[in-house]
């Protein structure tokens, strides 16, 4: 059975990162651009907690032990790619549409030094092609979506054992 603390804690993430998109859209506040980029690297760090969080209740639901897990690496080379869990969350990883890639790129976007508009541009330049990650509102919330619809049927499999 899932560590009933932990899903509480992720499922707590996962709402805030909601509404710090949603926050993101409210049109009764002003905007600035390094708002904008506030709250989106505040969801993005939230559904990373709630990764994390994750990753250690797979550990602990695999080997009775979380232990310091901090990435599929880590899990994997913890309870090894038999649990059906490991290999879950290994296939999400290789699928570059997946609620984990799409978080790794995210991720990766807010490691990279100069790669985000932190400054007010000119109003008169025109962009060709947007470059980097979606990072649109509708993109998180169907991450967050995807991300919770994954972790749902994670605790409902393993509440049936």
């Amino acid at each position: 059975m899932a560590d009933a603390d932990r899903c509480s804690l992720i499922r707590e993430k996962l709402t805030l990162a909601g509404q710090l998109v949603r926050l993101s859209e409210d049109s009764g506040s002003p905007k600035t651009v390094v708002t904008g980029e506030a709250l989106l690297q505040g969801a993005v760090a939230l559904l990373a907690e709630a990764r994390g969080i994750l990753l250690k209740l797979v550990a602990e639901s695999a080997s009775d032990e979380a232990g310091d897990v901090d990435s599929l690496a880590t899990l994997r080379a913890r309870v090894g790619d038999q649990p059906g869990e490991v290999q879950v969350l290994s296939a999400a990883a290789a699928d570059g549409n997946s609620w984990w890639s799409r978080l790794e790129v995210l991720l990766t976007r807010q490691q990279e030094p100069g790669r985000r508009a932190s400054r007010p541009r000119d109003e008169a330049l025109i962009a060709v092609a947007a470059a980097g990650p979606d990072c649109s509102p509708d993109a998180l919330r169907s991450l967050i979506s995807d991300f919770r619809d994954y972790f749902e049927t994670f605790v409902e499999r393993h509440d049936q054992w």
